[in-house]
């Protein structure tokens, strides 16, 4: 194996880490967005809990 060889080894591999680190980020981030929304939603239905602006 070349210098070569292993350098675009070690490159696809970081790519494909990187990607798994982004792609759990956008999840976490559309899943607290969407928690919070729903969550609001279910607290107004209730009728008590408002959060403060």
């Amino acid at each position: 194996m070349s210098l070569w060889d292993s350098r675009d080894y070690m490159c696809a591999h970081y790519c494909q880490i990187i990607d798994i680190i982004l792609a759990l980020a956008i999840f976490r981030l559309l899943s607290a967005i969407f928690l919070e929304i729903f969550l609001d939603e279910i607290c107004r239905d209730l009728g008590g809990y408002h959060r403060r602006e």
